[in-house]
């Protein structure tokens, strides 16, 4: 036997050595996600009482866009409304 002989089926060897260790952990990496699979559960979804879904149901996007823009409007009105009357009481106390 010669020296080469020798260091080629060492190396042969170590190669398949290693190609086992691979195999081996990739075996292992694949049960661990196989296990993960199997344990996940889904959460329930949370739900609402009936009564609160009944309401939600009378409302579409429309109404609540609409019951907001009357708020913004009488928001602003109040304001308006405000500032006309305040205003000339102001001018006339710092006028006299």
């Amino acid at each position: 036997m010669t020296l080469k002989s020798i260091l080629n089926k060492s190396s042969t060897i170590s190669i398949v050595n290693e190609t086992i260790n691979y195999y081996k952990l990739f075996f292992v990496l694949f049960q661990s996600i196989e296990e993960m699979k199997t344990t996940t559960t889904t959460t329930p979804k949370p739900t609402l009482d009936p009564t609160t879904r009944l309401e939600l149901r009378k409302l579409c996007w429309e109404t609540m866009f609409g019951q907001e823009l009357v708020k913004l409007t009488i928001m602003d009105l109040a304001s308006d409304c405000t500032v006309l009357i305040l205003d000339p009481l102001a001018c006339f106390m710092l006028a006299y």
